[in-house]
């Protein structure tokens, strides 16, 4: 096993992170699984090598990709109540709460969100645009448009920028669960906030105004598009159609 080669020529835990990094991002989840595992059992070869904050994190993206919520959350709960040296940093509370969205469990991944909130507290982890975007897409993607709308101003509060991504995903939930006049004040905020639309922004605005019966204004998005600078793609003239 080229693992086993590894562990006998004095690397550490760094480079055994980068194993299971590169096994998860080539999806061979077995292999980084496998290689975990034997890290957690300390052979006689694997002696001195120890899990850490950024191996743990790798192996939640792992599940997080094969849709495994409950490994994922039984590795989170051991880093919560472990050692200094493995506890979740920002990037780990972003990779649990995705798998939560991924798995369409927001009651879990609120109640990350609230331990991560605590953490901050004590002088902790501090949410992120990556945080937030990801809890208000799936808010959007359960059609509770009023908890995404929630977050959004928490972190305007805490002077996080959204972007055109977080908007994308607020309008697309308010065009699926048929909250059109909150759509377009969302629309308005953004271009107040001056973020840039894309193609995906107005084609999704172009189904919220087919869906209200605004036709017109539908087709006026290729003049708007124009003026802003943005180059019709193949989704916005899908629309149009």
């Amino acid at each position: 096993m080229f693992e086993d080669h590894l562990a006998g020529n004095e690397n550490n835990d760094i480079t055994f992170g980068c194993l299971i990094d590169a096994c998860v991002k080539n999806g061979n989840i077995e292999k980084a699984e496998k290689t975990f595992q034997k890290i957690l059992e300390g052979g006689p070869s694997w002696m001195g090598i120890k899990p850490n904050t950024i191996i743990y994190t790798t192996m939640i993206k792992a599940y997080s990709r094969t849709f495994k919520l409950p490994r994922a959350i039984e590795i989170y709960e051991k880093m919560r109540l472990g050692s200094d040296a493995m506890k979740p940093n920002v990037i780990t509370y972003n990779s649990i709460i995705d798998c939560c969205v991924r798995c369409g469990d927001m009651r879990q991944a609120t109640e990350i969100f609230e331990h991560m909130s605590l953490a901050s507290g004590q002088g902790g982890v501090e949410a992120d645009l990556i945080t937030f975007s990801t809890l208000i897409k799936g808010h959007c993607q359960a059609k509770d448009i009023e908890q995404a709308l929630v977050l959004h101003e928490q972190m305007l509060r805490l002077g996080i920028k959204a972007d055109e991504v977080l908007y994308n995903s607020l309008l697309d939930g308010c065009l699926k669960a048929d909250e059109m006049d909150m759509a377009l004040k969302c629309f308005k905020n953004m271009k107040k906030l001056k973020i840039r639309a894309s193609n995906v922004t107005y084609s999704i605005l172009a189904k919220i105004y087919q869906k209200m019966g605004e036709i017109d204004k539908a087709l006026g998005i290729l003049d708007e598009m124009k003026l802003e600078g943005v180059k019709p793609g193949v989704f916005v003239y899908t629309c149009m159609i």
